[in-house]
């Protein structure tokens, strides 16, 4: 019998085995200072081609234009047009000047995400003005203090910790750092944020601020020092907030005291300790300061693949009026309610 002839196997088409397109780089704008660059720059570095930058506002300082030019792109120094004439997915802020409320409002309405390094809305009527009281599809807040301490990494690490330690009773945070890496006003906010986190408004708030400056400038982003803050509230977890701007390095401390244990988080670890011995998780902190540009790249990633760790915008509302009854209290000597501050605007 004849041997069957040997099959000849199919012709490869080698057009339909090319990998498929790359996903496409976020387009952002980013709006900075002589300060504030350096860290953006890393960032940048490190997200590497998944982000892209499409415009570059700010202040013309050496380093600024430098940026700039890195990338290709003509400096502006109108924040409202460069909204307006570019097509991006969000818009950086790296610096407090020149930014106002008209500006940020047309962002949103143009859908683009916000994220600030600092915050330059010092009062709820301008928050409200720039990015509306709705929010997102569910709630979210379309500005986004970044790197945020109720982000801290270790949260990241840590196993839904809440659900073994109970109701929080107190709430501390810690947030220290050099003027050149961020205001007392930021600071200030983005810690009340992690306290509202893990629990409610506090009723009133009683504060101290020491400063070397013989009075307290009105303008909450020209407040500098250290802010020591007491919050109370008979439906709300005891908190403490220390900020400052006189630190040598920065330093994010978060601490909830629940009814079942502790959770602590710093930038680089966590600790959950709960009844009896060795803690229940956790990592080792190696006690040396983190790197800036870490610290954003690490929640640069947990914003764009979590959605639910984005703030609602009702959150950052109560964290602005928290940050201006603790400096309202800094000033009269009295405690203040953020509550009230609340009420006047609406």
């Amino acid at each position: 019998m004849p041997a069957k002839p040997t099959p000849t196997p199919p012709a490869t088409d080698t057009t339909s085995a090319a990998p498929p397109d790359s996903p496409r780089p976020h387009h952002w704008l980013v709006w900075a200072d002589a300060e504030r660059i350096a860290p953006v720059s890393a960032l940048v570095d490190t997200l590497g081609d998944a982000i892209a930058i499409a415009g570059i506002g700010g202040s013309r300082d050496t380093a600024v234009a430098q940026f700039a030019k890195a990338h290709d792109t003509a400096l502006s120094d109108d924040l409202r047009a460069l909204i307006a004439s570019t097509e991006v997915d969000g818009l950086l802020i790296a610096s407090a000047e020149g930014v106002g409320p008209t500006d940020l409002a047309l962002a949103v309405d143009n859908g683009v995400e916000v994220r600030a390094l600092e915050l330059p809305i010092t009062n709820l009527a301008d928050l409200r003005t720039a990015l509306g009281t709705e929010g997102g599809p569910k709630g979210e807040s379309p500005l986004i203090i970044t790197p945020a301490v109720a982000r801290l990494p270790g949260l990241a690490r840590a196993s839904d910790p809440m659900a073994t330690l109970g109701d929080p009773r107190a709430v501390h945070v810690r947030h220290v750092g050099p003027p050149q890496a961020g205001t007392v006003w930021t600071r200030l906010v983005d810690a009340w944020l992690a306290v509202l986190t893990f629990g409610a408004m506090p009723e009133t708030i009683d504060a101290t601020l020491r400063s070397a400056a013989a009075r307290q400038p009105d303008d909450p982003l020209a407040v500098h020092g250290t802010v020591l803050a007491h919050g109370r509230g008979l439906k709300s977890a005891a908190a403490t907030v220390v900020v400052s701007d006189q630190a040598i390095a920065t330093r994010r401390r978060l601490e909830v005291f629940a009814a079942h244990g502790t959770l602590e988080l710093t930038d680089h670890a966590f600790l959950v300790l709960a009844d009896g011995d060795p803690p229940v998780d956790g990592t080792p902190d190696p006690h040396t300061p983190a790197d800036p540009a870490d610290l954003l790249a690490d929640h640069w990633r947990q914003l764009d693949t979590q959605p639910e760790s984005h703030p609602k915008l009702t959150r950052l509302r109560q964290a602005v009026a928290c940050g201006l009854a603790t400096l309202l209290s800094a000033r009269t000597g009295q405690p203040e309610s953020p509550h009230s501050l609340l009420e006047i605007d609406r």
